[in-house]
């Protein structure tokens, strides 16, 4: 077994900049990931809303965060977490157990998907899971939106406000909004994606197809929370997203969450990162109020 101050379970922007925070505190930093650094921001081709980064792919945000942090001690793990015992304070992986004081887990969120063949060959060639993330690239454009719910009507209005036309596909019927540039397909289903980048889907309504020509598509169904390590340990809302205080305090002392696998409404980099840096300055401090008693 080894054993660390402090683990962190995710290296998308939450786990990166809480990793940046402890380590610089001289917190002993051990910090898991399956693949690479980065989460889904290294794989998003543009990111234009970071502040004081104007225009840079994901990927470079991404490896520039993750020098940054180990560049100050913390250590990274490529393997896959297997399990969390919260009663013994442990993380355990195929190969090693690891003992930690404090955890933060950021294990991001997942997108629903369409499930259609070449979908997720067109993420960043057409595709996207959020429209407030990349709506800007197709300012000006034909797109079309799928989804329903609260979130969707956001989106929604989000991007008629930017686009030249909206397609609003809903398996339901849609409440209509005073959107003249937005056309509502109700109880359809998109059944096909054409072109790379993409240039036409293919909607089924009432029995008939139709082909669309868009450039951008936008999946807004249900995003849940990367819940299988902490199911039924931690306390989550209806959508597997575990709730926490300001403080990113969970339903478990010295147990924190941060970044989209948090209970929020706004899933950017920037809240991402924000929420980071607040849980390992609550765990630094109460790591150190522990040392006290």
């Amino acid at each position: 077994m080894k054993n660390c101050d402090i683990a962190i379970i995710g290296a998308g922007p939450a786990g990166l900049t809480a990793a940046l925070y402890a380590a610089r505190a001289n917190k002993k930093v051990v910090l898991f990931e399956g693949l690479t650094a980065g989460g889904k921001l290294a794989v998003t081709p543009s990111i234009e809303n970071y502040p004081g980064a104007s225009s840079t792919d994901g990927y470079a945000l991404a490896e520039s965060m993750r020098a940054q942090a180990q560049s100050v001690g913390a250590e990274f793990v490529y393997e896959s977490v297997e399990g969390i015992d919260f009663s013994e304070m442990a993380v355990r992986t195929a190969s090693e157990v690891y003992a930690y004081r404090a955890l933060i887990i950021a294990t991001g969120a997942r997108s629903g998907k369409l499930g259609l063949e070449n979908e997720s060959e067109l993420v960043g060639s057409g595709v996207s899971y959020c429209a407030v993330c990349d709506g800007a690239f197709f300012r000006g454009k034909d797109v079309m939106l799928v989804g329903g719910g609260e979130r969707s009507r956001a989106d929604l209005k989000y991007l008629a406000g930017i686009c030249r036309k909206v397609y609003y596909v809903t398996q339901g019927i849609a409440e209509r909004e005073d959107y003249k540039n937005a056309e509502y397909a109700d109880k359809a289903v998109v059944t096909a994606l054409s072109g790379k980048p993409l240039s036409e889907v293919t909607l089924s309504q009432g029995g008939t197809e139709r082909v669309i020509p868009v450039s951008g598509l936008f999946v807004d169904t249900a995003l849940t929370g990367e819940s299988r390590l902490y199911a039924g340990e931690l306390k989550t809302d209806k959508n597997g997203f575990i709730v926490t205080d300001e403080e990113m305090r969970t339903s478990i002392s010295k147990v924190y969450a941060a970044g989209d696998v948090r209970a929020k409404t706004l899933r950017q980099v920037v809240t991402a990162a924000g929420d980071g840096a607040i849980a390992a300055a609550t765990a630094i401090k109460e790591l150190k109020a522990a040392k006290k008693v």
